[in-house]
């Protein structure tokens, strides 16, 4: 096991943690009893459930545990990491690639990823005809300003990494969630998460070897920090999620203000 999965495997333990804790929360909160002391006696669906049951019960379900049952859970992106970092998380969701136009204008890099991720957010929660939460998300890496999106070629990928080896750069990643009631969208909410990246010194082998891999072709910057680049990052300053695509604890926080809000 590298260093980076290590720091990986932490994360998700913290936000597994923060995630039972929460549940915990919300079960004694629906099981006080008329004293106001949290009892183990759970008047919902199952009257003999334990809190653990309680717990594994909603984990296994989704994050959407906050809202009504029959709300839907959509992933607004076909990104194979983002799809994984949900499964990892044990949601039930479902994936509507949007198919949206992602190209800009001349904006900042925060709210480019935050207008990219609103695009796809709301071009799939515009086919929805039920209840649904929608989470669109758009990735982005940044070095002296200039915006390296997904290769073209392998000629493009080369260029962008030699020119990220030995440096600092950012990822950026702009997330949107959506609440849609009855087919009509009610509620929306952008953010964006910045992380800094060093890399290693590469040699011009090392370069071509890896974007010979076939890795580069799908990833903004022309590479995955949880793939065969890894032993290239010497370091990180943000959420490492993040730059695998879906800053997690953010999008628990922003999801638990839209509970606030539809209630």
């Amino acid at each position: 096991m590298t260093a980076h999965d290590i720091t990986r495997l932490i994360a998700l333990l913290r936000f597994s943690f923060y995630c039972r804790r929460e549940i915990d929360a919300i079960y004694c909160e629906r099981t006080k009893s008329a004293s106001g002391f949290c009892s183990y006696i759970h008047y919902g669906s199952n009257p003999n459930e334990t809190p653990q049951e309680y717990r594994q019960r909603l984990i296994r379900g989704k994050i959407c545990y906050m809202f009504d049952e029959k709300t839907r859970l959509i992933l607004a992106s076909g990104s194979p990491r983002r799809k994984e970092l949900l499964e990892h998380l044990g949601m039930d969701f479902e994936v509507i690639v949007s198919g949206c136009d992602e190209t800009t204008g001349s904006l900042a890099p925060a709210e480019t990823v935050k207008e990219l991720s609103k695009r796809k957010c709301l071009a799939s929660a515009r086919r929805i005809p039920d209840d649904a939460i929608v989470i669109g998300a758009d990735t982005i890496v940044v070095f002296n300003g200039i915006i390296y999106g997904k290769p073209d070629s392998k000629t493009d990928a080369f260029e962008m990494l030699k020119s990220l080896q030995g440096r600092i750069h950012e990822v950026y990643t702009g997330v949107t969630v959506a609440s849609v009631k009855s087919g009509n969208i009610v509620y929306t909410d952008s953010f964006a998460e910045k992380t800094a990246v060093h890399v290693a010194k590469m040699t011009e082998e090392e370069i071509m070897q890896y974007t010979d891999s076939g890795e580069p072709s799908d990833k903004a910057g022309a590479y995955g920090i949880q793939g065969l680049f890894s032993k290239f990052i010497t370091g990180i300053e943000g959420d490492y999620f993040n730059v695998v695509g879906l800053p997690l604890a953010a999008l628990y926080s922003h999801l638990k203000l839209l509970r606030e809000h539809m209630i």
